[in-house]
């Protein structure tokens, strides 16, 4: 659980905000582009979701001594919100055109938020899976 919190965790709730402002930045200066309302709603929708998540997990599920019944409530809520998630990249994945840099309007800022977005994906994935499949079971989940 430490190696969640600290590898996935941690880093996440430092990249969030930088990950917003170039969203927020992207959205003045790009808003009328294609997909780029979506990227900034999922975006700022992510920035309020998943800091709360984590914070669940760790409060409620990372605890010593978390009774197996509690452990498996929570771990059924958090899984679904794991759902989410995937649907969430799976949004911004299409609403980048798969993280393609667009040629008519990249800048260094768009560039920055797209492998953000990508490093997000792959990273949120890894850890979505290293909870549901790896920790979950271990404390009594499915």
């Amino acid at each position: 659980m430490a190696h969640i919190v600290q590898r996935y965790h941690e880093p996440l709730r430092a990249e969030l905000p930088r990950i917003l402002e170039m969203a927020e930045r992207v959205g003045s200066a790009h808003g009328e582009r294609p997909g780029v309302a979506e990227i900034l709603s999922q975006v700022r929708v992510f920035a309020e979701i998943l800091p709360a998540h984590m914070d669940r997990e760790e409060q409620e599920l990372f605890v010593t001594g978390v009774a197996p019944e509690s452990a498996a409530a929570c771990m059924g809520a958090l899984e679904e919100e794991h759902v989410e998630a995937g649907d969430g990249l799976k949004l911004l994945r299409k609403a980048t055109d798969g993280f393609t840099l667009p040629a008519e309007w990249t800048c260094n800022t768009v560039r920055g938020l797209w492998a953000a977005l990508e490093a997000l994906e792959r990273d949120l994935m890894e850890h979505i899976h290293l909870e549901n499949n790896v920790l979950h079971p271990t404390l009594g989940g499915a």
